[in-house]
């Protein structure tokens, strides 16, 4: 069980050094990270959270730090799951083949589950990491748009989810059948 135990907060963005750099080092920004713990297993989590203050961004990862003596797995990693209150959106991906990226896919959304993977591998033109919801009177060049993509090579999904209620639940990480990362002792996942 992970509970609460510190947060750090700096104008500093997060660049590990396995991922791409995502921000400038003159872009202004806040980096607020919730510190977790679970003091059974000795696992901390970190929830970041980098705000762009001159761009409506907001870059989110998850930093797992195994401090016990055991290997522990990871087994499901979301980046994003974000609650709304109604489904009037509608849902938007990105497909195509080589040399025909990026191709605009839009979809009504309904009640139940619709999910957009990759068990491929890897992320590619066929079906790519990144999945926005719309309003429905969202234009080319006006409107409400809530859009995420993962940096990740591998297998992701990402689900839109419209519940009993008319509620949407908007889910983005790794693929969790075909995902599980050995987490050693003293070693670190982002």
């Amino acid at each position: 069980l992970l509970t609460y135990h510190d947060l750090t907060v700096t104008q500093q963005p997060l660049n590990p050094a396995e991922l791409p750099t995502t921000v400038a080092a003159t872009e202004p920004v806040t980096t607020l990270q919730l510190h977790l713990s679970d003091p059974v297993t000795a696992l901390n989590v970190d929830l970041n959270y980098t705000i762009f203050e001159q761009r409506a961004l907001l870059l989110r990862s998850t930093t797992f730090h195994n401090n016990g003596l055991e290997t522990l797995s990871i087994d499901h990693a979301a980046s994003l799951q974000l609650a709304l209150p109604t489904a009037d959106y509608r849902v938007l991906t990105l497909a195509g083949t080589h040399a025909h990226e990026a191709n605009l896919v839009t979809a009504e959304l309904h009640p139940g589950i619709q999910l957009y993977r990759s068990l491929r591998g890897t992320s590619g033109p066929q079906q790519q990491p990144f999945t926005a919801l719309t309003a429905k009177s969202t234009t080319e060049f006006s409107g409400e748009v809530l859009a995420s993509a993962l940096v990740w090579s591998g297998n992701f999904a990402s689900s839109v989810e419209v519940d009993q209620y008319g509620r949407t639940r908007f889910t983005l990480g790794l693929e969790p059948t075909t995902f599980s990362w050995q987490l050693k002792p003293q070693q670190s996942f982002q």
